[in-house]
């Protein structure tokens, strides 16, 4: 009888021993997870009208500053164009054609264009200033450019020995070296302020492909995600908050993510879409195309502090399925642009 009970108390005192490290264990993975989630799918849905702008197909987008026009390349992606908003006329930049584009980055104030241009297996920049007609060719072996104001270009660049992050004029003159980066076929974000740039891998093969935050003023890098496969990055207004897209190993989008650079507080949005789908409102909201199997994608107005979202829902006259792309906002937040295959697109926000 001894026995029997002296077994069981030792059963009991293992049993509790059990339960009391599962209680820990539970409770300590709910403090250690820093992410939040945010839920988009059950919300509101409102219904917008998309309404076709113009019949040309045009490529490489770009509302300019003041918002008075959308400057493009049309004809099959050759010849620099610009679509005024005022009076909706649609006029030539640069009268020759130029080929083999892969996309545009405009200067803050519209007067020059960086060109990442690819002929055969040249990957090459060139710069052309919209006032002088002229071009420039940047160094060859820069994985990616941004500017640095009006006339300064900040890049990623291989030496032949090790990747460096560069500043130099808008021609690629008078370069100075930053930082030596440890970073595989770096690709760079800047922040709106230009202080700081998110710098992330050329993604090879989906594995790891964290994202990396370097400080122009103290040259300073520090990683800011964890291993996760995370392509693009985007910045919020007020230079605080990046969203970026993680992937599969097979490149699928599975959730976007935002991630504050002060707290790197993060949040996920269970969202299946890319950076190219995504664009900030102001500094705590952004709108984000969701792409669909057999139908237009359905775009998300998503608070994302106070973790509200709304559907907007398109309708266009001709049910034509929208997959839309190079997301353009007006200043008053009152007009979206965008293209779907190739053809310009507004709708008005509600």
């Amino acid at each position: 009888m001894d026995n029997k009970r002296k077994i069981l108390i030792i059963f009991s005192i293992i049993l509790m021993i059990i339960i009391g490290v599962i209680v820990v264990l539970f409770f300590s993975n709910k403090k250690q997870s820093p992410e939040e989630t945010i839920n988009p799918k059950t919300i509101p849905v409102i219904t917008v009208q998309s309404i076709k702008v113009i019949d040309e197909k045009i490529f490489f987008p770009s509302l300019s500053k003041e918002q008075k026009a959308i400057f493009y390349f049309g004809d099959k992606g050759i010849k620099s164009k610009k679509y005024s908003l005022e009076d909706q006329k649609i006029s030539e930049v640069y009268p020759e054609n130029i080929y083999s584009l892969v996309n545009t980055k405009y200067s803050p104030n519209f007067k020059k264009v960086l060109l990442p241009t690819q002929k055969g297996d040249k990957f090459y920049y060139q710069v052309f200033d919209l006032e002088q007609k002229k071009f420039a060719i940047l160094p060859e072996k820069i994985f990616d450019v941004e500017w640095l104001g009006d006339d300064k270009i900040i890049y990623s660049y291989n030496d032949g020995e090790k990747n460096s992050l560069k500043v130099s004029s808008w021609d690629g003159k008078d370069w100075q070296k930053l930082s030596d980066l440890d970073i595989f076929d770096p690709l760079l974000t800047i922040s709106p302020d230009n202080k700081k740039i998110i710098i992330y891998p050329q993604p090879a093969g989906f594995g790891k492909n964290p994202l990396y935050l370097y400080d122009l003023a103290t040259k300073e890098i520090e990683k800011i995600s964890g291993n996760e496969a995370l392509v693009g990055a985007s910045w919020s207004p007020n230079n605080q908050t990046i969203i970026t897209s993680q992937v599969d190993n097979y490149g699928n989008p599975i959730t976007l993510k935002t991630i504050d650079i002060h707290s790197k507080t993060k949040k996920d949005i269970p969202l299946k879409t890319g950076i190219d789908k995504v664009i900030w409102l102001s500094d705590n909201s952004l709108f984000a195309a969701e792409p669909q199997k057999n139908t237009s994608d359905i775009l998300y107005q998503i608070e994302i502090d106070f973790d509200k979202t709304t559907q907007l829902k398109y309708a266009s006259p001709q049910n034509i399925k929208i997959d839309a792309q190079n997301l353009m906002l007006t200043q008053d937040n009152k007009t979206l642009y965008f293209t779907s295959n190739n053809l310009l697109y507004k709708l008005a926000i509600p």
